[in-house]
């Protein structure tokens, strides 16, 4: 079975992204998408301040939110995914859950702020490229 998995933030590229793939496994019985949507990490900071259990509310509707929007675009394509959600640094979380999940490949939107701003400031897809253990397609 070919899995892919799909980097989503809600954004528009991360939203064209999640078409792209559900166009390439659409109408194919062996393929498998997943769909990660990697939350804020809470800082400790934070997390003295405020309750666990607000916290955690906050990430469940947070969560939510984006499920629903992956549902929005998936459905009227007839594509089914798996959700999962995690908190922390982007990059780490996408290349994690690839190599756990044994993805063949990983689909994901760039914000497309140019190779200086993208040096500078740093780039998700760009780490997710140096450290994935497989293909990853990047549509703007």
């Amino acid at each position: 079975m070919y899995r892919i998995l799909v980097a989503s933030d809600g954004s528009a590229p991360a939203t064209r992204a999640l078409a792209v793939a559900a166009e390439a496994v659409r109408g194919k019985g062996e393929c498998r998408l997943h769909v990660l949507s990697v939350l804020e990490a809470v800082d400790e900071d934070v997390r003295r301040l405020i309750p666990a259990a607000e916290i955690e509310r906050v990430l469940a509707a947070d969560a939510a939110e984006r499920r629903a929007a992956v549902d929005a675009v998936l459905g009227p394509l007839g594509v089914e995914a798996d959700f999962h959600a995690l908190s922390g640094d982007p990059a780490e979380r996408i290349v994690e859950h690839a190599r756990a999940l044994a993805v063949d490949q990983i689909v994901m939107g760039t914000r497309g702020r140019g190779p200086v701003a993208g040096w500078l400031l740093g780039s998700v897809a760009a780490r997710v490229v140096q450290f994935a253990h497989c293909p990853v397609t990047l549509v703007r």
